[in-house]
């Protein structure tokens, strides 16, 4: 990426490559230290010291991790269908949206490329249906994972402001916060919480 960068701009004198939880990290809490959280279709987070990433946690790839992502996420909503735990009538709607089949939901999670695409696909249909007692127990258990798994290990998670961007931290702002309420006896001051598309 730093030789594409520099034979796109010959003129710069100084090229500078890093990752996208550097650049979420400069972008929400600018020279502030805090805890920098992504949630897209991949999860990760870490503790930034207002310069430089001192300590990350997450961002095991939707195989071993990824809680609270949308991968994570489509793939506890797809297991439910298969497994005939959803409501015939979620089910339905879900068919119809995307007309599954197992087959092609196995051929897409273990043969075709990008699996954590595919499985975070399904996480505007659990938007959607986020208030239905099925999905918002998927979500809480998600990001309660993630808060625990994640967050909660970061050094200074206590008392340092807690920032969210990406994808599902925009669109899933209730559920975020709603979960991190559960953890008040480590985070007093709740209102930390910060989530940006």
């Amino acid at each position: 990426m730093n030789q594409l960068l520099r034979l796109m701009f010959q003129e710069a004198t100084t090229v500078h490559v890093e990752t996208d939880l550097l650049a979420a990290a400069r972008s929400m809490a600018q020279h502030q230290p805090g805890i920098i959280c992504i949630l897209g279709t991949g999860s990760n987070a870490c503790r930034y010291d207002g310069s430089q990433i001192v300590e990350t946690a997450g961002g095991l790839g939707f195989i071993l991790g990824d809680e609270g992502s949308g991968a994570a996420i489509g793939k506890d909503l797809i297991r439910s269908f298969l497994n005939l735990e959803m409501p015939e009538n979620l089910r339905e709607e879900l068919n119809e949206q995307y007309h599954l089949t197992r087959d092609n939901i196995l051929q897409s999670v273990y043969q075709l490329p990008y699996p954590n695409r595919f499985l975070a696909t399904f996480a505007p249909f659990a938007h959607q249906h986020r208030h239905d007692p099925i999905l918002k127990d998927l979500l809480d258990r998600q990001f309660n994972l993630f808060l625990k798994r994640c967050v909660l290990l970061l050094e200074g998670s206590q008392h340092l402001p807690i920032h969210f961007v990406g994808s599902i931290a925009q669109y899933f702002q209730e559920e975020i916060k709603r979960n991190s309420k559960h953890w008040d006896y480590r985070w007093p001051r709740f209102n930390r919480i910060r989530c940006w598309g």
